[in-house]
């Protein structure tokens, strides 16, 4: 399986959320666009509109869906690639989804920045050969915004060479940019993935001014992203469990994409929790059921799949920072309960988790001082990754068994 392979997917989904949670780059939100979010998610785009109807594929593609879902990457890419080997047989329905697919694995599973732009290249290649099939398009679409949620320049680059997608990329802002191709990928069909990742630009919004939520013009600016964001959650509910009811026609349904939905959807209801304590219960409800999800999904030999420790160690990280963020002293056994549980999820299959590990490290480089910051990772990088580094340091303090991690990846935890 293509799971001992380091996951791509994981280390950009967690760069989003460090960037998102300290203002890194090109996240950088303004107060004023604050208005300019309710333009761009307004209920103008449809988002409650019905899904069209679902596709018939072939026995053959069927079964590398059911592959694919049961987390058996290496068969299920081997069945889409005899599809398309005999593509002749087959309808264009199920080329495209065989693409997929094959593309849905190779982002997930990209150990190089190499293979990762291998990936996105055929990712954008059959985005724009799937146009008469909406459903695949608007997945290609989901894909592609993955591999941007980091900012990567490289994969900014590549889209930007597709003139049906640089129009939607703002230089100056991954959040607007993801927004933008979100927002056209529901237009094309909606997703449960499309609708969660509109929720970008306003959770950025939050997170980056939740501490000033008693001024009362930055109030109201900040509970309409609230509102925003719940709506989009709720579309995003909906949409999964239709897409959960469709599998045999549905590419991306396989565990690990099930996983960073559930994710996703807890990480923004843990920063609704932020300006509104009432649902730091439900934002902890969300992340059980992740967590949940591991537990009880089984392949056939009653064995728990190692792919899903990504998304699920991801939980705990995230849960642990947000609810830091909310209220450190009342959340401190949360707080605890979930560092311990991610060190014990992290030590399960390290090989799996290679990705994580590379991303967690990432602000130990502070101790190098800003210098060595600013070289590797730009101008202007010093204070928002000195700020990561800092929370790493508090979350520290709080739980011995992240203090040990930490100190065994070779940080030396100074302040």
């Amino acid at each position: 399986m293509h799971g001992e392979k380091i996951q791509f997917k994981t280390l950009l989904l967690w760069l989003l959320i460090v960037c998102a949670v300290l203002g890194l780059g090109s996240y950088y939100f303004a107060p004023q666009q604050f208005d300019s979010a309710v333009g761009m998610i307004g209920s103008q785009f449809g988002l409650f509109a019905s899904v069209p109807g679902q596709l018939t594929l072939s026995p053959q593609v069927s079964k590398s869906l059911v592959m694919m879902q049961q987390g058996d990457f290496s068969d299920a890419a081997n069945a889409a690639e005899q599809v398309l080997s005999a593509s002749s047989h087959y309808s264009q329905s199920d080329d495209m989804a065989a693409h997929l697919v094959i593309d849905s694995i190779s982002i997930s599973t990209a150990t190089s920045s190499v293979e990762r732009n291998e990936a996105i290249s055929s990712l954008i290649r059959t985005y724009v050969t799937a146009s008469s099939t909406p459903l695949y398009q608007a997945e290609t679409l989901d894909n592609l915004i993955t591999a941007l949620s980091a900012g990567d320049a490289s994969a900014f680059n590549m889209v930007a060479q597709e003139p049906s997608l640089a129009r939607f990329l703002v230089p100056t802002s991954t959040s607007a940019s993801i927004t933008n191709l979100a927002r056209y990928s529901y237009s094309i069909y909606p997703t449960s993935a499309a609708a969660y990742l509109l929720a970008t630009y306003p959770k950025v919004g939050i997170l980056m001014y939740y501490q000033q939520k008693n001024d009362p013009v930055m109030a109201e600016k900040l509970a309409q992203a609230e509102t925003l964001i719940l709506q989009l959650v709720n579309v995003g509910d909906n949409l999964l469990v239709i897409e959960n009811q469709s599998t045999s026609t549905n590419p991306r349904i396989d565990i690990t994409n099930i996983g960073y939905d559930y994710l996703n959807r807890a990480s923004l209801l843990a920063t609704v929790a932020l300006i509104d304590p009432s649902y730091t219960a439900k934002a902890h409800a969300a992340f059980q059921q992740l967590f949940d999800y591991y537990n009880v999904t089984r392949d056939d030999s009653g064995n728990s799949y190692d792919i899903l420790l990504l998304p699920v160690a991801d939980g705990y990280l995230w849960e642990a920072q947000l609810m830091y963020l909310a209220d450190p002293k009342t959340n401190a056994d949360l707080i605890e309960s979930d560092l311990r549980a991610f060190v014990q999820t992290i030590q399960k299959n390290q090989v799996i988790q290679q990705g994580q590990l590379v991303a967690i490290n990432a602000p130990k480089i502070v101790e190098q001082g800003k210098q060595a910051v600013e070289a590797q990772y730009g101008n202007n990088s010093w204070v928002s990754m000195k700020n990561t580094y800092d929370l790493y340091v508090s979350l520290a303090k709080i739980s011995p068994e992240f203090q040990s991690f930490l100190i065994s990846q070779g940080w030396k935890l100074s302040q």
